[in-house]
């Protein structure tokens, strides 16, 4: 072989090794498009709860093909947005989420993928009485990826989906706890998982899930429902060494990691101070609220009617006296330090609470009150006329402009008193699954009001007056949140009554709608007897550590308070402040 052929030979050769050096498809972007991919499916999560067709249709090629109910067809991107823009003005997404993890898997050459998924679909419409009603679907669908000039783009879809008769896990649950009872522990699995499937992080469901599963000698997959509400810090755990039902786990490994997650979840976390005694025993108190101006605390009482001032140096006394200015039991306050008023919610609920003096309304109601801070005068009440209905006032924040917001939680509303008009009036319905609005607070630039829930924490977008739950990881619940504030891209949560006896503060991502960490501020303070709020003061967070409204009343069969508690068996009242980082 001649110089000259040889030199052609290695030329090829090194061509062909470069060229196929250059169109190996590697690992790393593999997986790199595997985050693209999961992010394709997180866009179009959103694109559902905000109704935004654009957005959804911008993750779908030119044209796709659909499988789905015995039939084949195509749309163009412009008819599937159009068919789309139609259905999101008819229903409101308040679920659309992965039941499990996606499955991707993407073809050698990097060209094609195919995500395997399964979601829970819970969306809401007007029925022909201008009625909400709620339909839930267990879709599982295969979505065929093309990457078009670097991007992937949805080219085909198909699909099959499980329609439920309920979209309420509450009545899934019901049913379920009724046949464990009964010991017809299939019944109670199947209605234990539908449950579960609308509602994927409950505690309540994960237990009575893991206790089904294993009752039907579903070991395995009992022992990560298990695993998941012990990441979570789950009281209810804390004896399960003692449950016979979960002895059948021990034998399995991975058990022992469940148990001293448990136990470690046991130990006090104890960051806090003392700021404050109040030797006062039977105020029950709920709401705090304090002055940067003047560094005075505010506390409400629940059983006395009334309103305490607390200075820097400790000193106690009556802002606003029993019953005056026809106050009911004081929950959430609010100072607002530009206009130096401070604002209160006042409420009473017959079939909840009692008073010393006492209130006998026939149904629950509130009102809310506006004081002049350096005088002490009320300058307006703003009463609501619930008309024989149940409404009650909760908790209260003041924007920065002036405006009011407040959550009602019997009906599932929040209101707003706008600082122009003055005026109460209904802001936002939510939807009823959504129960009991507690705490809420503002973030930091003011569009959105993230509001606490027996589901979690909602995020109100109040230019879009978009709801929807945010997101977190798998190791937080977001059950049981009273008081709530914003401090520095966080939220602080108060949880000490359900589920794990702590105060615990979680970092949102830039979004607002993702929480990406925890930390826990206090937890099982022997000072505890339901923390329920605390406000900002600089870095420095007060809050009360007992309003002691459970124990502090005497109750009926009916589960009614009908007197407060001997002054002896009352703690006195301890407010306690952290430094914030």
């Amino acid at each position: 072989m001649g110089s000259n052929q040889r030199t052609s030979l290695l030329f090829l050769f090194t061509i062909c090794f470069l060229f196929f050096s250059c169109s190996k498809y590697s690992d790393k972007e593999r997986q790199e498009d595997i985050g693209k991919l999961l992010q394709s499916n997180e866009i179009q999560r959103k694109a559902h709860l905000f109704g935004d067709a654009e957005l959804l249709v911008s993750q779908i090629a030119d044209s796709m093909t659909s499988v789905r109910g015995g039939n084949i067809s195509n749309a163009s991107n412009s008819e599937i947005k159009k068919r789309f823009e139609y259905y999101f003005n008819q229903v409101q997404y308040i679920k659309w989420d992965d039941l499990e993890e996606p499955r991707i898997k993407i073809s050698d050459d990097g060209s094609l993928a195919k995500m395997y998924l399964r979601k829970i679909i819970l969306i809401r419409g007007k029925n022909e009485n201008d009625e909400w009603e709620k339909g839930a679907t267990v879709f599982a669908w295969t979505a065929t990826h093309k990457k078009i000039n670097g991007r992937w783009k949805i080219i085909s879809n198909t699909s099959t989906r499980n329609d439920l008769d309920k979209a309420n896990y509450n009545e899934y649950y019901s049913e379920g706890l009724a046949a464990y009872r009964e010991k017809d522990f299939t019944k109670a699995l199947d209605n234990f998982e539908k449950s579960y499937w609308l509602n994927t992080e409950n505690l309540a469901v994960l237990y009575s899930y893991s206790k089904a599963l294993i009752q039907n000698n579903k070991y395995e997959k009992a022992l990560k429902i298990v695993d998941r509400i012990a990441d979570k810090r789950f009281y209810l755990l804390s004896n399960i060494e003692e449950d016979s039902t979960f002895n059948k786990l021990s034998s399995l490994s991975g058990f022992e990691t469940v148990l001293k997650k448990i136990e470690a979840a046991k130990k006090p976390v104890n960051n806090s101070e003392i700021a404050f005694i109040i030797p006062e025993k039977d105020l029950v108190p709920e709401g705090v609220a304090f002055d940067n101006n003047t560094g005075k605390l505010y506390l409400s009482s629940m059983y006395k009617r009334k309103i305490l001032l607390i200075t820097k140096d400790g000193k106690v006394s009556d802002f606003k006296k029993e019953a005056e200015d026809d106050l009911l039991s004081t929950f959430g306050m609010e100072v607002d330090e530009k206009s130096n008023h401070l604002w209160v919610v006042s409420a009473f609920d017959p079939q909840g609470m009692t008073t010393q003096e006492k209130v006998i309304p026939q149904t629950a109601k509130s009102r809310i009150h506006k004081y002049d801070l350096t005088t002490g005068q009320l300058i307006k009440k703003y009463d609501y006329d619930n008309k024989g209905e149940n409404h009650f006032f909760n908790d209260i924040t003041v924007a920065s402009n002036g405006d009011i917001y407040m959550t009602e939680s019997m009906t599932s509303k929040i209101y707003k008193i706008p600082k122009d008009k003055d005026e109460l009036e209904l802001f936002y319905q939510a939807d009823p699954l959504f129960f009991f609005l507690n705490g809420l607070a503002l973030n930091e630039d003011e569009s959105i009001l993230y509001v606490a829930s027996t589901e979690g924490i909602s995020a109100l977008n109040l230019q879009l007056k978009n709801w929807q739950l945010i997101r977190y990881p798998a190791d937080v619940s977001l059950e049981g949140i009273d008081g709530m504030a914003f401090y520095n891209g966080t939220l602080i949560c108060h949880q000490t009554g359900y589920p794990n006896n702590s105060i615990n503060q979680y970092s949102l991502d830039e979004t607002g709608y993702r929480i990406t960490g925890t930390k826990i501020i206090e937890s099982h303070n022997p000072n505890f007897d339901q923390a329920a709020t605390g406000e900002i003061a600089g870095n420095y967070y007060y809050y009360l550590a007992n309003g002691q409204m459970g124990s502090a009343y005497v109750w009926n069969e009916q589960g009614i308070p009908v007197s407060i508690q001997p002054m002896e068996e009352l703690e006195d009242i301890v407010i306690l402040k952290v430094k914030l980082n």
